[in-house]
C-alpha cells in the first residue's frame, strides 16, 4: 500500500502484485482465471472500503497524522500483472484489457514499473499488531537512505530502522555506521517537537 495526497485529498492506494509470468487471457480470449481472481482482490478491498465504519478503522490503525485526516478520502486500487509481451501482434486483446479496469482501479503489466528518483528516501514498512494498538516496522530501506529533519517525526514512528539498515548490502560498511550512529539522535529530536523553521536541504 502507498499513502498519496495532494492538497485537498489523502489517497490510499492498495497494490496487489502478481508474477510476470501470469497470463491474462486463455488462449480462446477469455479472461485468464488468474486474472480474476486478481481482480476479485481488488473487488474485495473496494467492498471492506465501501462500509463507512472501517474508513475511521483504516485512519485510526495506520496512525496516519490528523492534518492527512481532514482531507478528502478516495481509494485507489492498483494491479501489476504479467508481461506486456503477451499482446504483442494481438491488438484485440490489447485494446480489450483497458476494459477490464472498474473505476478507482488501474491494471498494468510489470513492464510499466521504474525506479522513482522522488521515493529515495521513502522505507518499506509493514505494520504489526500488538494488543490494542499497532506499529509500524522496517523492512527495507534504500541505499539512498539520508537523515534530515524533514522526515524525522514520521521515522521516529517506525522501529526496527537499525537491522533495516543493516540488512542492505548496497550501503556501505562506512555509511552504515554513520547512519547507525545517527537514527537515535534523530528520534529524540523529533520527540521533542517545536522545531522552529526546517530546511528541506538539511540532511546528512
Amino acid at each position: 500500500m502507498w499513502l498519496a495526497t495532494d492538497s485537498k485529498t489523502l489517497y490510499p492506494v492498495l497494490i496487489e502484485i502478481e508474477i510476470p509470468s501470469k497470463r491474462w487471457f486463455t488462449e480462446k480470449g477469455t479472461p485468464h482465471s488468474d486474472l480474476t481472481q486478481a481482480l476479485d482482490q481488488l473487488a474485495t478491498w473496494k467492498q471492506w472500503f465501501g462500509v463507512a465504519e472501517n474508513k475511521a478503522l483504516f485512519l485510526k490503525t495506520y496512525k496516519v497524522p490528523l492534518d492527512l485526516q481532514e482531507k478528502a478520502f478516495h481509494p485507489l486500487f492498483v494491479l501489476i500483472y504479467g508481461s506486456r509481451d503477451e499482446f504483442k501482434g494481438k491488438p484485440g486483446l490489447n485494446a480489450k484489457r483497458e476494459y477490464l479496469q472498474r473505476p478507482d482501479e488501474y491494471i498494468m503489466t510489470f513492464n510499466r514499473l521504474s525506479p522513482e528518483p522522488k521515493a529515495d528516501e521513502l522505507m518499506c514498512v509493514q505494520l504489526v499488531e500488538s494488543v490494542g494498538d499497532s506499529q509500524y516496522v522496517a523492512v527495507s530501506v534504500p541505499a539512498t537512505l539520508s537523515l534530515s529533519p524533514s522526515l524525522a517525526e514520521e521515522r521516529a514512528l517506525i522501529s526496527n530502522k537499525a537491522k533495516a539498515i543493516q540488512n542492505n548490502p548496497l550501503i556501505s560498511p562506512e555509511r552504515k555506521a554513520f547512519l547507525l550512529s545517527r537514527l537515535d539522535y534523530w528520534d529524540e529530536w523529533a520527540k521533542q517537537g517545536r522545531h522552529g523553521i526546517i530546511s528541506l536541504g538539511d540532511r546528512e
